[in-house]
């Protein structure tokens, strides 16, 4: 008899491991199945009338043991199978599974003896029937015993494997099977508060079960990670710290949403949408607190700005004024510079930073001669709508702006105290595109380039200006030489 229930445990092992074996071709249903099967047995094994009798087996040298000994390995089984090669997110679902089975198979239990306290007239009353017996303390304490007893093998089993590996993966496994059982018999009294009695722990016939279905489980789960070639390696207590998990991944979520709005908010007003999106999907792109970058600076202003902004009232500054800006800041988004800063009548742009641009020097000489055209356009509509007007009574014949523009080094990222920062372009490179916007008063021109600049030009763009001298510029030793714009490109 001992023989035989040891190989009916290894036997069914032996089917849940195969099962789990097929799910990834099958799916996972039949080894639910199998386990939902081997827990109603569970239930129904366990249950005792009012006498005390129950389904009984015997093991060698053993005490005659309730017939559940069978049954609960096959459950701890499929857990570790699952947690082990599946991963906890489906051990917890599994787990969830069967709590859900149990509470199904109490409420049926209360179906059954409402049917068997009140029968149908004529019929015997079976309220003390093994079959349809059952108490609420023992529901109760099932269900935390059951709980318990699958926390209590994949710690132990885990704790195992991280840090007793070179014992027998079977050593593991039976060792973990058969505390799990034994802590079942100590936590189901425990949770009926009920006097705990050594004599019914039945260690002796479950160290029998342990190895019984031990030695199967090993076996198949020893083959399944050679296959993988890994031996998984978790935290002890990663199937019960979910909650701490996901409050973690939801708190870096949080902080990583932060980041890119605070990036989103840095640069969406200075550079285009492209440009935000390229640095916040690649923000390796981007290292705040400042770095040597080359970059080329345009610097532009209105021509005549002062007799305007004393001659016109506010309002109707303001309104040219955004007029203009909206029509040249669009220039350089299309061009992916960034527009660094706008004061007053001025406007700061850079390209190559914070988006390195292998051919900022075309883009900004492109930028900039598109602004002269925007301008161009401005007037004309500006002319038909009567807003021309107003600037010549401010002694303006027409809107016209200064461009300067240079390529050099400058340091390029976060400025500023812990209460405001901007992202800013510092360095002599901004300073001399500043001074060669300024030349453009003394020559008589629209648009200025250093030689720094033209020289990185593509022979397209730089085909479109003529040489305008060299020239002293203010806090340089050096002077700069610098080129025009043809006139028949004006």
């Amino acid at each position: 008899m001992a023989w035989l229930v040891l190989l009916e445990i290894a036997g069914l092992t032996t089917a849940v491991c195969f099962f789990h074996g097929v799910s990834g071709r099958i799916g996972r249903a039949p080894l639910y199945l199998t386990l939902g099967l081997a827990e109603a047995f569970l239930f129904f094994s366990g249950k005792a009338r009012t006498d005390g009798a129950r389904l009984t087996t015997t093991l060698f040298d053993a005490p005659v043991v309730h017939l559940y000994v069978i049954f609960l390995p096959l459950l701890m089984v499929g857990m570790v199978l699952v947690y082990v090669l599946d991963g906890t997110r489906p051990a917890r679902h599994l787990l969830i599974g069967l709590a859900f089975v149990y509470v199904m198979h109490g409420l049926f239990d209360l179906i059954l003896i409402g049917h068997a306290t009140y029968p149908a007239p004529g019929q015997p009353v079976l309220a003390n029937e093994m079959l349809v017996y059952a108490t609420a303390s023992s529901r109760f304490a099932g269900l935390c015993s059951m709980v318990v007893d699958f926390l209590v093998i994949l710690i132990t089993y885990q704790l195992l494997n991280n840090h007793a590996a070179r014992l027998p993966l079977v050593i593991r496994v039976w060792f973990s099977l058969v505390l799990a059982m034994v802590v079942d018999g100590l936590a189901f009294p425990l949770f009926r508060l009920r006097v705990l009695e050594l004599d019914q722990l039945w260690v002796g016939p479950k160290l029998q079960a342990g190895l019984a279905a031990g030695i199967p489980m090993s076996l198949y789960l020893g083959w399944q990670l050679r296959r993988r070639g890994t031996e998984v390696v978790r935290p002890v207590l990663d199937i019960v710290a979910l909650r701490r998990r996901v409050e973690e991944v939801e708190a870096e979520l949080g902080r990583e949403r932060g980041r890119a709005e605070q990036l989103r908010q840095t640069f969406g007003r200075y550079v285009s949408n492209e440009v935000v999106d390229a640095l916040m999907s690649s923000p390796e792109r981007l290292q705040l607190g400042g770095e040597v970058r080359d970059v080329t600076v345009l610097f532009a202003d209105i021509q005549g700005y002062s007799s305007l902004a004393e001659c016109l009232e506010p309002t109707e500054i303001i309104s040219m004024l955004n007029q203009y800006f909206n029509r040249v800041t669009r220039v350089v988004l299309r061009e992916r510079g960034m527009v660094n800063e706008i004061e007053g009548d001025g406007i700061l742009a850079v390209f190559g930073a914070p988006l390195y641009l292998e051919d900022h020097p075309d883009r900004a000489v492109r930028a900039g001669l598109g602004m002269l055209n925007e301008v161009k356009e401005l007037n004309q509509q500006w002319r038909a709508d009567g807003t021309f007007e107003r600037l010549q009574q401010a002694g303006v014949e027409e809107l016209a702006i200064r461009v300067g523009i240079h390529t050099g080094s400058a340091v390029v990222g976060n400025i500023g105290s812990e209460l405001r920062t901007k992202y800013a372009v510092v360095g002599d490179s901004v300073n001399v595109a500043a001074r060669v916007e300024a030349m453009n008063k003394q020559l008589n021109t629209r648009i200025l380039v250093t030689d720094a600049t033209f020289s990185r030009l593509t022979d397209t763009i730089s085909s479109r200006f003529i040489e305008a001298g060299t020239h002293p510029v203010k806090g340089r030793m050096e002077p700069v030489r610098v080129l025009t714009q043809r006139r028949q490109y004006a």
